[in-house]
């Protein structure tokens, strides 16, 4: 402010009109960025380039590549259609044989496309490596996205997650089919759908009620 006040017009401004156009024009910048998606670019060059900063896709990198707890991100290899399975490579590098048979098929198609998944399910063995599947969702954080987008796919999750719940009129078909299949001659019972056991399907079941 002292040195504006020494230019040759700078004594007819105000303090409070220097002030608050500074931070006016800051904050017009700062939403003209965001939505140009500059911060994306930002955070991910850093990411890139600079050895001690953790970018955003790294960090959810990290979250998702946990078998342990029911989730891993990689692409699809191969397709056993025989047995139900496939294989999937995670970012570390490790091949799974995912079952997929709880699948819905829009999650099959998109497993199928080779690209960036997330899965979410529940680790069955380790040695070999297999995973039982319950949802496929997009790795969005390859490149920037709109917040209606993000909204849909959090959506789309949920929707996904609470369609494996034990909601009374799966628990009721499941019933119905037990008794159907224990009067049939030489068939066995149908096998018990694992995917509502999960701790995801429960917590978002949970919150649905």
């Amino acid at each position: 402010m002292r040195g504006l006040r020494a230019t040759r017009r700078g004594y007819r401004l105000s303090p409070w009109l220097v002030g608050g156009s500074s931070v006016g024009m800051s904050v017009l910048l700062g939403f003209v960025a965001s939505a140009a998606g500059f911060g994306f670019v930002v955070d991910r060059t850093l990411g890139e380039y600079a050895p001690m900063y953790t970018s955003q896709a790294e960090r959810e990198q990290i979250l998702w590549q946990m078998p342990n707890d029911g989730r891993l991100l990689g692409q699809q290899q191969v397709a056993v259609s025989a047995t139900g399975t496939v294989l999937f490579t995670d970012t570390h590098g490790a091949v799974w044989t995912v079952e997929v048979q709880e699948l819905r098929a829009a999650d099959r198609e998109l497993l199928a496309t080779s690209k960036t998944v997330r899965l979410l399910g529940a680790p069955l063995e380790t040695e070999p490596a297999r995973f039982l599947a319950c949802g496929v969702f997009p790795w969005m954080l390859d490149k920037k996205h709109a917040m209606k987008d993000l909204s849909a796919e959090r959506k789309a999750y949920m929707s996904q997650m609470y369609a494996h719940s034990h909601t009374p009129v799966t628990r009721l078909r499941e019933i119905e089919e037990r008794a159907l299949t224990s009067n049939a001659d030489n068939q066995s019972a149908p096998d018990r759908k694992r995917c509502p056991e999960i701790a995801a399907v429960r917590r978002v079941s949970e919150q649905m009620r």
